[in-house]
């Protein structure tokens, strides 16, 4: 989640090709938490397709925040 807030999220599939990817975990986040608050974040933001990322070749794939820190 940015400070932003969550702007984009994914169901994801588990398998590698989405395996780590920050737009599942945004969803796994959003999922811990009480339905009013869920809803209320999840509402605004955009819900990634699984299906059609795969096929397009991954665009909306983000590396997890770990991956993006110097060595």
């Amino acid at each position: 989640m940015s400070e932003a807030g969550v702007t984009r999220y994914c169901l994801g599939t588990g398998q590698p090709p989405c395996d780590g990817c920050q737009m599942e975990a945004n969803w796994n986040m959003l999922n811990q938490l009480p339905a009013a608050l869920r809803t209320a974040l999840q509402a605004p933001a955009q819900r990634i397709n699984a299906t059609a990322c795969r096929l397009s070749g991954r665009p909306w794939y983000v590396a997890p925040p770990a991956a993006h820190k110097p060595g």
